[in-house]
């Protein structure tokens, strides 16, 4: 029942004309700005003649593993937040409560079978905006003879999308639903989304903060972690520490794998709390509608 359930949903939703112009409204943002935009951690810009230099393999894992950490913020947040607006509004509008209450379905199935459907678009959406853009920015910048080692870039990217699905991507899901289902009004949890990335930015604060280092989208350590790991043999790969400063000691950036298991752990109970919360307020709203 679950499974065929989320099967529905997913099918459901990508019938959707809104959810076709999300995912159009996603690419466009994806390419809008070509190719020559990307920047090591320090802010220099990565020019093609870069992959022939000695620091080629740096450029390479900073570019490809910040294809796949950069949509997360940039498309998926905004895009699982409308889907998730669409999706709930109907819902309520069509007045559900009788068939999600009946003897045959559950108001837990239902919840459970809702964010996976909304897990899913997100993830294939990521993958679809990162392979392509990786595969585009690869014909365009990168020269036949660079100097790196393409295995090592592959698996980082590979390794990242891992990451990322099994924890980050929770949040821009947790955060639509939950702002949602707090106000009744399902279209405010697609507007916090959009603005979520911009939130540090809104409070007056000097520096880095455990906020930024841990967990808003997409935290230090683990952008830090997951671009240099690739770097070290695989002995090495669980002990070695990143530490860099620019400007002021306060703009301090660090990460190890510590540092990554406690983002990555911080971001599932984040995810778990909202969503705990979403359940209990959305349950209530259906039970009065």
């Amino acid at each position: 029942m679950l499974k065929t359930s989320i099967k529905n949903n997913v099918l459901s939703l990508l019938r959707d004309p809104t959810t076709i112009l999300a995912v159009l409204a996603a690419i466009i943002m994806r390419f809008i700005y070509g190719f020559d935009i990307y920047t090591d951690s320090m802010g220099n810009f990565i020019d093609t003649e870069l992959y022939f230099s000695e620091k080629a393999l740096d450029y390479a894992l900073n570019s490809y593993v910040g294809f796949a950490t950069s949509i997360v913020e940039t498309e998926i947040f905004p895009f699982v937040g409308i889907i998730v607006a669409i999706d709930l509004f109907r819902d309520l509008k069509t007045n559900m409560s009788d068939i999600i209450f009946s003897e045959q379905f559950s108001f837990r199935k239902y919840f459970l079978s809702k964010l996976i459907s909304y897990h899913i678009l997100a993830m294939l959406l990521g993958l679809f905006l990162t392979v392509s853009y990786s595969i585009t920015y690869t014909i365009v910048q990168i020269p036949a003879e660079a100097n790196f080692e393409w295995w090592r870039v592959v698996w980082a990217q590979l390794v990242a999308i891992l990451v990322i699905d099994t924890s980050y991507l929770w949040i821009p899901t947790a955060w639509a639903v939950f702002v949602s289902a707090l106000t009744g009004i399902v279209f405010t949890g697609a507007i916090f989304n959009c603005i979520y990335r911009y939130i540090p930015n809104m409070i007056a604060r000097s520096g880095l903060t455990f906020f930024d280092h841990y967990i808003h989208v997409f935290p230090i350590t683990s952008s830090l972690y997951l671009i240099n790991w690739a770097k070290y043999p695989i002995r090495d790969i669980f002990k070695f520490e990143y530490s860099d400063a620019y400007g002021p000691e306060s703009y301090r950036m660090f990460t190890s794998i510590l540092d990554l298991g406690i983002s990555y752990i911080i971001q599932l109970l984040i995810a778990t709390v909202l969503l705990t919360a979403s359940y209990f307020l959305l349950k209530r709203r259906f039970q009065r509608s």
